[in-house]
């Protein structure tokens, strides 16, 4: 039987078998003051046993109520049981330990060994660990991060099971994206605010063309629309200049007639 470390008032029953039967039935009539009774203890640890109370005279004993060292019958059962108060000092030390008991008229000694052991049996919630509550999630909202444990390395590769990502959402990404070959789900631009759309569709219109570095989307359309008003509002024999690069460099040139149709265009 496994008792904790420290355990205090510490009762158990024993039978005590009668030596002059057969059949293994028990001995009636002791009392803690049977002549002859002993007690004796021993843990793995000590060099000697121990012998509690004395010879004949162990403590008087109420069933139910500890005293140490105590002896008395249980009544209302089979003849034969006993309880017994374990002193505390059996249970100072992790380990075993034993108790005899012997001595009296017609009695069979009686061998008990207990385990003394770090952890509470009798603790339905942790055990008497102190590593252990009931609720885990009391110990995550205090838990300190080990040394190192943002340094880990991952393995290289890819997610196998894509639906690990499906759920939550991603914070700040303060690194640069490399390359995505699929869909990056969800309404991404609904997401934005109207002056970081803005400031996207700005930052487009203003980039320069890889061949002409100075022409823009919005240089372009600009050159278009002008080009398209000047056409309309044209007089006979008119030549309508297109700048670009601000106002000093010519990019076209269109004449029209007395009607405003575009007769030649010259790019430059």
């Amino acid at each position: 039987m496994d008792v904790v470390l420290n355990k205090t008032s510490f009762l158990k029953d024993i039978f005590i078998q009668d030596s002059t039967k057969t059949d293994g039935s028990g001995l009636a009539g002791l009392t803690n003051s049977s002549g002859g009774l002993q007690m004796f203890y021993h843990r793995q640890a000590d060099s000697a046993g121990t012998q509690v109370g004395s010879t004949g005279s162990l403590a008087a004993l109420t069933v139910g109520t500890f005293t140490s060292g105590g002896f008395a019958a249980i009544t209302g059962v089979r003849p034969g049981w006993y309880q017994i108060g374990i002193p505390n000092a059996c249970f100072t030390a992790l380990g075993p330990v034993t108790l005899s008991l012997g001595g009296a008229t017609n009695m069979m000694d009686v061998a008990i060994e207990l385990q003394v052991v770090a952890y509470d049996p009798n603790d339905a919630v942790s055990l008497g660990l102190s590593r252990i509550d009931a609720a885990v999630t009391s110990r995550m909202a205090t838990y300190t991060q080990p040394t190192g444990f943002l340094a880990a390395t991952f393995p290289s590769g890819t997610i196998a099971n894509t639906t690990n990502l499906t759920a939550g959402t991603i914070a700040a990404v303060s690194g640069a994206v490399g390359s995505v070959t699929g869909n990056i789900g969800g309404n991404l631009l609904g997401t934005l605010s109207t002056t970081e759309r803005n400031a996207i569709a700005d930052a487009y219109l203003d980039r320069a063309d890889a061949i002409e570095t100075s022409m823009t989307p919005r240089l372009a359309m600009r050159y278009q629309f002008s080009a398209i008003g000047g056409a309309l509002s044209g007089a006979g024999g008119t030549t309508i200049t297109f700048k670009g690069g601000g106002v000093s460099t010519t990019r076209m040139v269109w004449t029209v007639d007395g009607s405003g149709n575009r007769t030649s265009a010259v790019f430059s």
